[in-house]
């Protein structure tokens, strides 16, 4: 994180990108790093885990691994699903769609695309077309 936004490193194309403050971004950060800190009567600064670098880290500050957080996603799910929060899973990726979907106009600046092309085909692949099934003459 930095005074202008959240800083990242896409992993498979290398992009860097800042995704700029606003005030919502700002609320969900709070809301993660206050997560991150130990609740109840135990609590002492040297129960505190350590903030790290990353938004979602180990106890010891550290990133997680893919599997690692695979696992947290997959119990974060069963969990939101059991309280009826959500009515189906969705994956990470789904969210990364999901913008490119609601705002096409802006989506390759926003998923670290170089150009146009890209972002359309990532667009295309997650269009579902509709179709009536033929009706049987009898």
């Amino acid at each position: 994180m930095t005074d202008e936004g959240i800083a990242v490193t896409q992993g498979k194309t290398g992009a860097r990108l800042i995704y700029l403050w606003d005030a919502e971004l700002r609320t969900v950060v709070a809301r993660i790093k206050a997560m991150r800190r130990p609740r109840g009567p135990h609590r002492t600064k040297t129960l505190r885990r350590p903030i790290g670098l990353h938004l979602f880290c180990t106890r010891a500050g550290q990133p997680y691994t893919a599997s690692g957080f695979d696992s947290i996603w997959q119990r974060a799910m069963k969990k939101a699903l059991g309280a009826g929060v959500i009515k189906e899973r969705f994956t990470e990726h789904d969210i990364r769609a999901k913008t490119a979907t609601d705002d096409p106009l802006s989506a390759q600046q926003r998923l670290g695309h170089k150009n146009r092309s890209m972002t359309d085909r990532y667009i295309k692949v997650r269009k579902v077309e509709k179709v009536k099934p033929l009706a049987k003459n009898i």
